[in-house]
């Protein structure tokens, strides 16, 4: 069977798609309708241009033969736009935003205030809550496990002399980091 295929680090992941999509899964892997899925995309917005580009390459995905990494983050500008305009992104990162600032908030006058950011990424999150910061009581750290996004971090919030770059790897000891 194609799920046979699924290389051991997706496997997991795959048994919970076959778990909970049964075998319009299985037959994804196998192959994707292309025109018939951008049939189906009415409106072009990030995720749909995402689905659309990605979409052809989940059977290489699952298999090993396509690094998802890579074929996500091709388009840096694209895959940001989608973790900042996407519906549920934008208001998680309201919320997120709403939330650090009433805490930041109840901090009296004159304290620095250190956040540090784990997983930074894309820097959508970072988007939503860097202009509210005051730059004269905050510390802030953007963190990432990749160069990758540091380097992209320190290029889009260059104008935020306030924040730190770092790796950073949440499965290793923070105190060795």
């Amino acid at each position: 069977t194609r799920g046979q295929e699924v290389v051991e680090r997706h496997r997991r992941m795959y048994t919970y798609w076959q778990h909970r999509w049964g075998q319009a899964i299985t037959n994804a892997v196998g192959s994707v309708d292309v025109q018939a899925l951008e049939a189906e995309l009415e409106e072009v917005g990030p995720a749909e241009e995402l689905v659309r580009r990605c979409g052809p390459h989940l059977s290489g995905v699952v298999r090993g033969t396509v690094d998802p990494f890579k074929l996500l983050f091709d388009s840096f500008e694209l895959t940001t736009a989608f973790y900042e305009q996407s519906g549920i992104a934008r208001v998680g990162n309201e919320r997120l935003a709403s939330a650090v600032l009433d805490v930041v908030n109840q901090f009296p006058p004159g304290q620095v205030v250190k956040i540090l950011e784990i997983g930074a990424g894309t820097g959508a999150s970072t988007s939503s809550l860097l202009p509210n910061l005051n730059p004269f009581k905050t510390r802030y750290v953007f963190t990432d496990v990749s160069k990758y996004f540091l380097h992209k971090g320190l290029q889009r919030f260059k104008q935020y002399g306030f924040v730190e770059y770092c790796l950073f790897d949440a499965e290793e000891d923070p105190c060795l980091q």
